[in-house]
């Protein structure tokens, strides 16, 4: 017979209610910090990948913008700075609560044979530290280098830093409503 593990699959420590409400509160922050920095990377990033085209009058009187064409129409140089703090701060939060997904989510899911989802997290753990160490190069090609040089370059580390964005954010939202909010 095999040994009794000394917790259930599903132990959750006996936490006061202010751990919960703390821990809450710093999800719904964390939550808040990504939602910020998905929008300004992929605003940055589109902008790059898919820029607007000088438009032709239209006819009789002057030309007016569509939604798409105003969304890559903006300088994205200046969203290299909020992107490298949005991205810290948000990573810094994700480790700060990393310790209780960590012992109260992954064994759930690892108990109930979805190890599918904690090797998903794995690799979004991963993505997050190759994105850290993408930011010097990110910020280099942003504000050293010419936008005028180094085009490609630039738009390869902003796209890879967005589907990391995207890659995380999809999975801790997934994840977090697997098991439920705040747990």
């Amino acid at each position: 017979m095999l040994a009794q593990a000394a917790y259930p699959i599903t132990y959750v420590p006996n936490l006061p209610l202010s751990y919960h409400v703390g821990y809450t509160i710093l999800l719904i922050a964390h939550l808040l910090l990504a939602i910020t920095l998905l929008g300004a990377i992929t605003h940055q990033a589109v902008t790059l990948l898919w820029p607007a085209r000088a438009m032709a009058p239209a006819a009789g009187g002057p030309a007016t913008p569509s939604i798409a064409r105003a969304y890559r129409s903006v300088r994205v140089n200046v969203y290299t700075n909020a992107v490298i703090v949005l991205y810290l701060i948000t990573a810094a939060a994700g480790a700060f609560m990393y310790g209780a997904y960590r012992l109260s989510l992954l064994p759930f899911f690892y108990g109930h044979g979805l190890k599918l989802f904690g090797g998903v997290f794995e690799l979004k753990e991963h993505l997050v530290v190759i994105g850290l160490a993408l930011l010097p190069v990110y910020w280099l090609l942003w504000k050293r280098v010419p936008l005028t040089e180094q085009v490609r370059w630039r738009a390869a580390v902003t796209a890879i830093l967005a589907v990391f964005v995207w890659y995380s954010f999809l999975v801790g939202h997934v994840l977090n409503n697997l098991k439920g909010f705040g747990t």
